[in-house]
């Protein structure tokens, strides 16, 4: 009974080795970029990826791969589907925008022929969008219809159809017309559209289009359009490089802001122009006399106060306004004077954990004006006070990849260490001086000065178990091994069987070339050289001398077998 249950176990063993034996073929690898193709280099019955076994893993395994496969066709299917009908979306889609820009164009062309009657309502339904009332006389409307038609679209399409050669016939009509407010609003309004490209901002100060603002300025002071229009012309001057200079140079500008910041505090978006004008003027330390002489400082940090949660830009460029001050020791003086330091210590503490584009704003301006106002004693005592040092830590440990923000307070660290309060008080930061100075070879040797497990208790060797970059190291040479041979360098390549040799694009014959070459050229391993570095020195040198030796193996290979068939 014995002997035949061991037969029929057999028998069984038999028929299961047969059942599972590869039905199908060995598809050879294929790579794309040196990446392997995929349903390549692997049977196609289980999708075994050793090509010398005899047998698949299971039957389950089988129903598995041929399941992934038909699932990767069905894909493939649905995806060329999908893709046809999403270039039909857009065809669809290009033939609707070129539509648009048609009708556009029509109406364009409707309203720029001085002899057509264009119907408002019809113009109000092609452009789908507010126009005039039916019934407006278009062909040749008075003053009093002008005046009624100033905030409708009819007027503003021509803007953007307004040529450079008309720009000094724009400017005098504003100047001669300075007391109408229909041409000072269609003129401000052609300025603003002039000042948003090179081109225009260049002809516009070409035919002094800054003092046909400030004429529209001072004759319509209760005007909050114009008022508008006028500083939205002037900062987007005072925004560009090319324009600059001009907005310094007007001493009219000047005051004229001033006057008008004083006036229109109250007006966010007029108070954010207003202030983006004088942070241009400001950055020249020879003008800033006569904002320090006004009540200017005041009046800005007052705005800042109240619009501080509301406008991040407007609270951006009022900072840079003091930042500036912070130039000269005058200025500095100002600030102090005002108790600027509290003030940005707050915004910081508020904003410190938010790192969107204009907070980034807020914050470098913040701790520059601090690292300014130190070098002033007056103003590190102010720094010290509370827990203002700590908050610009905490701020600086949260913007860590913001340079600007680290340098400018780095600078304030070195300028509250100069006495001897400062000093003691970043004593008292515990890891201050640490982390400041990580990252650099000297910064990073002070962790060994503190107990814990990196400290060394002295300087000799027994006391100092952990070294330092600035420790002389004895350098192992490097030597070879004479030991070398094909299967060695093999496994030392992570190549120790078959499969892994066919993964890394290897076979027999190849390899030994790729040895006997290797071992030609001298460049074999060094002792001790770990597989990584000896990849990169064989980099390297295939990189110098414009060579790849995987290649020159191959083709010793392919000569090799060209030979044994002739």
């Amino acid at each position: 009974n014995t002997n035949n249950t061991a037969t029929d176990n057999e028998n069984q063993a038999q028929m299961v080795d047969h059942e599972l034996g590869h039905s199908g073929e060995w598809i050879k690898p294929a790579y794309d970029l040196g990446r392997l193709r995929k349903w390549t280099g692997c049977w196609d019955c289980c999708g075994s990826e050793s090509h010398y076994s005899i047998q698949c893993e299971s039957i389950k395994q089988r129903e598995k791969w041929a399941s992934e496969k038909e699932e990767y066709k069905r894909v493939q299917t649905n995806l060329k589907a999908s893709r046809k009908a999403a270039r039909e979306r857009r065809e669809r889609w290009k033939q609707d925008y070129e539509d648009q820009l048609a009708n556009e164009e029509q109406i364009r062309q409707d309203i720029a022929n001085p002899g057509s009657k264009l119907d408002p309502y019809t113009y109000w339904q092609k452009g789908k969008k507010p126009s005039l009332e039916p019934g407006t006389c278009l062909s040749a409307p008075t003053i009093q219809q002008r005046n009624e038609m100033v905030h409708q679209n009819y007027f503003e399409a021509l803007i953007p159809e307004f040529k450079l050669a008309d720009v000094p016939m724009l400017v005098s009509t504003m100047k001669k017309n300075s007391m109408i407010e229909f041409f000072q609003d269609q003129g401000l309004k052609t300025l603003k559209h002039l000042s948003t490209y090179l081109e225009g901002r260049t002809c516009c100060m070409k035919h002094d289009a800054i003092g046909a603002v400030i004429n529209a300025q001072k004759a319509h002071p209760d005007s909050e359009n114009i008022q508008s229009l006028c500083v939205e012309v002037l900062g987007n001057y005072a925004q560009h490089v090319d324009t600059q200079p001009n907005i310094i140079n007007d001493h009219e500008c000047t005051s004229n802001s001033i006057n008008q910041l004083r006036m229109l505090q109250n007006h966010q978006h007029i108070a954010g122009k207003l202030l983006t004008v004088i942070r241009a003027v400001t950055s020249q330390p020879n003008r800033q006399g006569f904002f320090l002489d006004s009540d200017c400082p005041d009046v800005t940090l007052s705005i800042l106060n109240h619009f501080k949660d509301i406008d991040q830009v407007l609270l951006s460029d009022g900072l840079a306004v003091f930042e500036n001050f912070g130039m000269t020791p005058r200025g500095r003086k100002e600030l102090i004077r005002m108790r600027v330091i509290p003030f940005v210590v707050d915004l910081m503490k508020e904003r410190r954990t938010k790192k969107e584009g204009h907070v980034q704003h807020v914050m470098q301006a913040s701790v520059g004006i601090c690292a300014m106002c130190c070098t002033e004693k007056e103003g590190c005592i102010q720094v010290l006070e509370g827990d203002s040092l700590m908050t610009i830590f905490n701020s600086m440990k949260n913007m860590v990849d913001a340079h600007k923000f680290q340098l400018r307070g780095l600078v304030m660290v070195q300028n509250l260490s100069k006495i001897p309060e400062g000093w003691d008080k970043l004593e008292s930061v515990r890891g201050a001086w640490q982390w400041m100075a990580q990252g650099t070879d000297k910064g990073n040797i002070l962790v060994h000065y503190h107990t814990g497990r990196l400290n060394n208790p002295g300087w000799a060797i027994g006391d100092a178990p952990n070294p330092t970059i600035f420790d002389h190291m004895h350098e192992i040479p490097f030597t070879l091994d004479a030991s070398w041979d094909t299967q060695k360098l093999r496994e030392f390549m992570g190549m120790k069987y078959a499969w892994q040799n066919f993964n890394l694009g290897y076979n027999t014959a190849s390899h030994d070339n790729y040895f006997n070459i290797v071992k030609d050229l001298g460049l074999l391993p060094f002792k001790d050289e770990t597989r990584d570095d000896w990849y990169a020195r064989i980099h390297t040198y295939e990189q110098s001398n414009d060579v790849d030796l995987k290649q020159l193996a191959d083709r010793m290979g392919v000569k090799q077998e060209k030979k044994l068939v002739a």
